[in-house]
């Protein structure tokens, strides 16, 4: 067995374990992701490596407790912790193959944050690889505008009001915008 096709197995293999909220979460971020890279101009295969983050970027998450992912209360201080090692996991898991790297990369700095705050590293600004700035960007727009087990939807509008809110903060500031005034032009 190749080196691809072992790594499209285990791709397969641990998405099939996903649920059907991950599942339509990263079908969304992939169809947002192709709007992003035409507007930001990333190259064809800087918008390969970006929609294939989207579908997966949560891939460390099979590594995760169920009851921990479903929860519908508050976690606790464990369960945030273990949480919070999902891009790690996913990155371990795609980095065993070099032409996955970039997308590797990118699951395991999607949680970072401009100014440091993130997670699993600190990393900020332009430490924090491009991909995973949009991915960040892409993700928390979905999470705001779709419910979850622990969150009530809210509007596409309010999501985008609170992306503009956290500019600078939490997202990269042209990347927030750029994907706002994206959204706007396609979808409203």
């Amino acid at each position: 067995m190749d080196e691809l096709t072992r790594a499209l197995a285990a791709i397969k293999e641990s998405i099939s374990g996903f649920d059907d909220i991950t599942r339509a979460h990263s079908r969304r971020m992939m169809i947002l992701s192709r709007g992003m890279a035409e507007t930001i101009g990333l190259s064809e295969s800087e918008g390969d490596v970006l929609e294939l983050t989207c579908a997966i970027h949560d891939i460390g998450k099979r590594f995760i407790p169920a009851e921990i992912l479903n929860k519908k209360g508050r976690l606790t201080k464990e369960e945030w912790a273990e949480i919070k090692t999902h891009p790690i996991r996913g990155w371990e898991l795609l980095s065993q193959y070099a032409f996955l790297q970039d997308v590797a990369d990118a699951i395991l700095h999607h949680h970072e944050r401009w100014d440091g705050s993130g997670y699993p590293y600190g990393r900020k600004k332009d430490a924090i690889p491009v991909i995973a700035r949009i991915v960040s960007v892409i993700d928390a727009f979905d999470a705001m505008t779709y419910s979850r087990p622990y969150n009530l939807a809210m509007s596409a509008g309010d999501a985008l009001c609170e992306l503009d809110r956290h500019a600078g903060t939490q997202f990269d500031p042209e990347i927030c915008s750029r994907f706002v005034c994206m959204y706007k032009e396609r979808y409203f």
